[in-house]
């Protein structure tokens, strides 16, 4: 499946007040999301199609690398595209013309010793089901977007497939779509509410429930309903940024299943996991280049026989050993000062 229109993966150059958000961090441009959506419709194997920015813009070296791990980390792979400065550098056998070469080689034949990686699939304890057309993929596809920029673990549920995909491991399910799920669907959600899901949608899908105090200040009218909880909306979705915003808060941090310490604001991560549950992967993915990084930690809520750092370019993999949380249970790693700052956690159960 080949894909065209996608963007190129880095930080955004947009001034504050553009993009950026309330929180002012830096604006991500990303298609791994997007890699998410489709994968989750179709086993065909996925190739983005984009090129580098242009002759008005320099593209760093980096870069290149960061194409690539932005397409293969989500499942997908990139027809490498090269831009004019580079072509012609590689022509007259320019040293850093290469080294940028090597290092989007390096990446791709990283990824290929890896290839079992593709198989994984989200671990995300929020699931959004949308049809994914028209004013729906618009708001629902935004939304993705957004949860990835701000860690916030998704699975992709396309509505027509719904009925046959388990809501297991899941904490909330998000439905933005204008338009009202079938009878079976709906009541399929509403089971997951009762057995204590959380559900976030618009102002359509109706009242229930007893009001339940979010403990913040949100769009969504909140109530419980079962064991669980509704969160309705008082108006139409139109801001996903905001959407995406209450539907982290309402989920809880509580529930998340990784966080990554001092991390980079200018960075991704994606955690997925083997259909047997016997392995799991966290990829950290920096798209800010020539930044150096800090002591980084990361938090694991469950407790793994073995865990292996795997970075590009690397040797060999360095197993990690785990201490336990002084904050919360689970399991913290610390990550090496000398690891770059796109790496990967291969765990094992």
């Amino acid at each position: 499946l080949a894909i065209s229109d996608n963007v190129w993966p880095g930080v955004a150059r947009q001034s504050f007040g553009g993009e950026a958000g309330p929180t002012s961090a830096p604006w991500l441009d990303s298609n791994g999301w997007y890699v998410q959506l489709a994968r989750a419709r179709s086993e065909t194997p996925v190739w983005l199609i984009f090129d580098p920015p242009g002759a008005s813009s320099v593209t760093p070296s980096q870069g290149y690398q960061t194409a690539v791990c932005d397409s293969e980390s989500a499942g997908a792979r990139w027809v490498i595209s090269l831009d004019a400065n580079l072509r012609s550098g590689l022509a007259e056998g320019n040293p850093t013309a290469r080294q940028t070469l090597k290092q989007a080689g390096e990446a791709a034949r990283f990824y290929r010793n890896h290839a079992e990686w593709k198989a994984f699939r989200s671990l995300g304890v929020v699931g959004v089901i949308s049809d994914f057309t028209g004013e729906n993929f618009e708001t629902s596809g935004e939304i993705l977007n957004l949860m990835a920029r701000r860690n916030l673990q998704f699975r992709v549920i396309w509505k027509s497939q719904a009925m046959t995909k388990p809501f297991a491991g899941l904490k909330t399910l998000m439905y933005a779509d204008r338009e009202a799920p079938a009878p079976d669907l709906r009541r399929k959600m509403m089971t997951f509410v009762e057995q204590g899901g959380l559900l976030v949608t618009g102002p359509k899908w109706g009242a229930g429930g007893t009001p339940a105090n979010p403990g913040f200040p949100t769009q969504f009218e909140v109530r419980s309903f079962g064991k669980g909880r509704l969160a309705v909306a008082r108006e139409e979705l139109s801001d996903p940024y905001q959407v995406a915003v209450d539907t982290q808060l309402l989920t809880s941090h509580a529930n998340d299943l990784v966080k990554v310490y001092n991390s980079s604001s200018s960075g991704c991560s994606l955690f997925t996991g083997s259909s047997d549950g016997k392995k799991a992967l966290l990829q950290i993915l920096s798209y800010a280049s020539g930044r150096s990084s800090g002591p980084r930690t990361v938090w694991v809520g469950r407790k793994y026989r073995s865990c292996r750092l795997w970075s590009i370019g690397a040797d060999a993999p360095m197993p990690l050993e785990p201490s336990p949380s002084e904050e919360y249970f689970g399991m913290e790693y610390k990550i090496p000062q000398e690891t770059p700052a796109s790496f990967a956690l291969e765990f094992e159960a």
